[in-house]
């Protein structure tokens, strides 16, 4: 029968033999990151295979572990060991190509760095597996990036102009950011209009916004263009030939195409204007 908390000093935290250890082998992919406390953390255990991951032990080196639970396993699978204040878990089903999360607390806060100790093992525990892990914060992630196009902002340069267009605008942007360490960043590229009866190209630009903020918030900007287009968008073009334009909005998030948005101008025929309640500036 298994049992809890009778392993010796250095078997550590297993069971009531002592297993043969081994180093780590295989890509196994495993974090040790904050919870919503500094006296929280989560453990993240990806098993690379080929067999299941049926037990598992967690130590905080020098440290206390007060409670620790695996997500879809009953409570009374994971209980202190008595051994060096570490917690084990067993039985359990984690098999190749899937991940483990558990969640623990801890009566005192958990320094960036700390050092963990994990032990897997896919025998019951016959042969273990040690996993050094350091505690540490993710650096924080880009979730969502948008733009638009401010209303007030939008002008024209000699709109009567036959033999051309300079427009004016001003693109703002929102970015909600995860929380974690570091900065959070995104980028907006935007893609001048153009068809077979005419061209353009954002002047002293490339059409490119790069948003930067902090974590764990909502982050705001602007950015103003100047996008210039050839005889066919002239003020004798728009809103007869040309009647809208369409300006792609390409987003990324920390290097992650997110998908793409569509703005459209429309122009009013008689001004050659642009019609800014018919227009989708969002």
């Amino acid at each position: 029968m298994w049992k809890f908390g009778a392993a010796r000093s250095g078997a550590t935290l297993i069971t009531g033999h002592r297993p043969s250890v081994r180093a780590q082998v295989g890509p196994y992919v495993i974090f040790v990151t904050p919870g919503p406390s500094n006296r929280d953390f989560n453990l993240s255990f990806m098993n690379p295979g080929p067999g299941t991951v049926n037990g598992l032990t967690i130590q905080w080196v020098g440290g206390v572990i007060s409670t620790f639970g695996v997500d879809g396993v009953p409570g009374s699978a994971c209980r202190g060991t008595g051994v060096e204040d570490a917690f084990a878990c067993y039985p359990l089903s984690d098999g190749p190509g899937q991940t483990l999360i558990g969640h623990g607390t801890t009566p005192n806060p958990i320094p960036e760095g700390a050092p963990f100790i994990v032990y897997s093992t896919t025998d019951s525990f016959i042969t273990a597996t040690r996993h050094d892990v350091a505690f540490q914060t993710p650096p924080c992630e880009c979730l969502t990036l948008t733009g638009q196009i401010v209303p007030s902002s939008i002008k024209f340069t000699n709109p009567g102009e036959t033999g051309g267009m300079h427009l004016e605008f001003t693109v703002s942007w929102t970015m909600t950011c995860t929380a974690g360490k570091g900065g959070c960043h995104g980028t907006l590229d935007l893609v001048p209009p153009a068809d077979k009866g005419y061209k353009s190209h954002f002047k002293r630009s490339k059409g490119s916004i790069s948003c930067n903020g902090p974590c764990a918030a909502t982050s705001r900007g602007i950015q103003h263009f100047v996008l210039i287009g050839n005889r066919g968008l002239g003020g004798d073009k728009r809103g007869k030939a040309v009647r809208y334009i369409t300006i792609t909005v390409k987003p990324k998030c920390g290097g992650k195409a997110l998908r793409p948005e569509l703005l459209a101008l429309v122009f009013d025929k008689r001004t050659a204007l642009v019609d800014k309640k018919k227009s989708k500036l969002k």
